[in-house]
């Protein structure tokens, strides 16, 4: 038997279920398979940080949901680069309310030099309107976007993740405002 076969029958001895990433983000903002072990597989690499990389299902096997998120961060020391299409099995973690497969879950490269995902388009219509509508996003997480029609602005965290404020013009810097601004107001 090969190697693929072999999995096959341990995932199943082991009763790890076997689902696409749509499924592990759900349509909410936590997953439903939150501290469960699950496997992903034929999933592209989309970007490799120094932590790990974030992958996506391909364009053609996309669920065609709009409430789910169709990609997901694994917290890896695997190498792998962009295009590489894998197999994921482990532990599904909410962090700092982002789903990710933390800790060095088993990753295997089934082939490489694969496309990326088409990005997801993001205009000023599909954004929350307020800071309460965070959950909206979520959709979003871990995916490629573009944007039309918008400019992205933002700050990054000490993680180098950047938030981005969708509008037609930078909102943090009123016109006529110098630096740094007056007291009292």
């Amino acid at each position: 038997a090969g190697l693929a076969e072999e999995r096959e029958v341990c995932r199943r001895w082991h009763d790890v279920p076997l689902l696409a990433i749509s499924e592990i983000q759900g349509a909410t903002d936590t997953s439903p398979y939150d501290g469960m072990t699950v496997e992903t597989t034929g999933n592209i690499v989309t970007v490799v940080t120094p932590d790990g990389f974030y992958m996506q299902a391909p364009t053609v096997t996309r669920d065609g949901d709009p409430a789910t998120s169709e990609g997901i961060f694994v917290f890896s020391d695997a190498v792998v680069a962009v295009g590489d299409m894998v197999d994921v099995t482990g532990l599904v973690d909410e962090y700092f309310g982002l789903t990710e497969f933390p800790d060095n879950p088993e990753v295997n490269v089934t082939s490489s030099g694969n496309a990326r995902p088409d990005a997801t388009v993001l205009d000023l219509s599909q954004t929350p309107t307020t800071p309460s509508d965070p959950p909206y996003m979520e959709r979003f997480e871990g995916m490629l976007l573009s944007f039309t029609n918008a400019t992205a602005a933002g700050p990054t965290d000490q993680f180098g993740t950047t938030g981005l404020v969708l509008t037609t013009s930078l909102p943090f810097r009123e016109a006529g405002i110098e630096y740094p601004g007056m007291m009292g107001l």
